[in-house]
Order: C-alpha cells, then structure tokens, then sequence
C-alpha cells in the first residue's frame, strides 16, 4: 500500500490504534482515479478507505497532514481533500474496529472541515486538549464579526459536539485574534495546506 502505479502520494505517521506505536498513513490517487486514504499498522495490518464515496472528493491531490488525539481509541487522521481560491476542506478518517472509517456527523453526514476564508468570513480548526475546535466568523462589513467556536470529541468514527461558544470581535483591535478564524492549528499536523 499504496499500489506501486499510485499518483499524488503522502505520508505521515500517526498512532491510529492507540498502542502508542506510529503507523504509516497515506493518502494517493489509484490508477481508476479514486482516492484513497490507507494506513498500515506498525502491529501488521493494513487498511485503506476511499474518500470519494464519503463525499471527501475533488481535483486537487488528496494529502494526509498527521493525527491527533481526539478522544477515539487512536490518533484521528486529518487529510486535505479539496481546494478552491481561498479554502482548503479538510476531512477526518478513525481507525475503528480494524477498519478505517470517515468521520461522520451523528446525522451521518461526512465531516468535511472548511478553512481559510475571505473579507466577510472566515472558517479556521484547532486541536487542543483532546478537542477539536471549528471556528467560524461571519461580518457584513469586513470589520465587525460574529463568532462562533464549536467543540468536538470522537466517539467511534462519530464527531459530536461537546460545547458551543459565541461572541463579537472587531478589526483593527481583534485583527490578531481573528487569524485564528482562517487557519488550521493542530500541533501535531503539517500545517502547510497549500501543499
């Protein structure tokens, strides 16, 4: 894994099991065109899911940025699956029951993160004390913002919402606590999401 005519290949190691050993996760492009996100467990084992069929697809190549813990027996699989001008979605893969899933919603919806933004809006995620945090900021003006930070813990390969806060923030005094509202911060992760 991947198969060796595989395009758009990357890795990263992750404990996606939770025996506190990496493994190797990988996200490629089948010679078909599907688009797949693998790991192979550092136990033995391998396991590969297709990230078209969970709504996660698009031109650009698939990329795994890492794990972190958010709960779930291992470390959740953060991978970007689409771009366009100025967002990037991100989606979420658990490996669950010697099986790797996509993280839905409980309505069973794909979980697909969106990040980045423009003048009136911006959609950002962080990872912190076993949490994962969307963040959003809408603004009619591009100077006043209403915000909204939503946290979550994995259950199974299920996202559910632990808390939500919101609040205002205003260019130009909060303009440096409004970044945070247009970027990914999980410190385990490649941060690099224009590829």
């Amino acid at each position: 894994m991947p198969p060796a005519d595989a395009t758009d290949v990357t890795e990263v190691a992750a404990d996606v099991d939770g025996d506190g050993r990496d493994d190797r996760v990988v996200g490629y492009r089948r010679r078909d065109g599907a688009r797949r996100v693998g790991v192979e467990l550092a136990a033995g084992g391998s396991a590969a899911v297709d990230a078209g069929e969970a709504g996660l697809d698009g031109p650009v190549p698939l990329r795994v940025l890492g794990g972190t813990a958010l709960g779930g027996d291992g470390e959740t699989v953060l991978a970007v699956t689409s771009a366009g001008a100025s967002v990037v979605v991100v989606g979420l893969f658990q490996f669950v029951e010697c099986s790797l899933a996509t993280v839905t919603f409980p309505s069973g919806q794909t979980v697909a993160l969106p990040v980045g933004g423009a003048i009136t809006h911006g959609n950002g995620v962080t990872c912190a004390g076993g949490e994962l945090v969307t963040l959003s900021a809408m603004s009619s003006d591009g100077q006043s913002f209403a915000t909204e930070d939503t946290a979550y813990r994995v259950d199974g390969n299920t996202l559910v919402q632990v808390r939500n806060d919101s609040g205002t923030l205003a260019r130009p005094g909060d303009a440096a606590a409004l970044e945070r509202y247009y970027t990914l911060d999980c410190p385990s992760l490649d941060r690099d999401l224009a590829g």
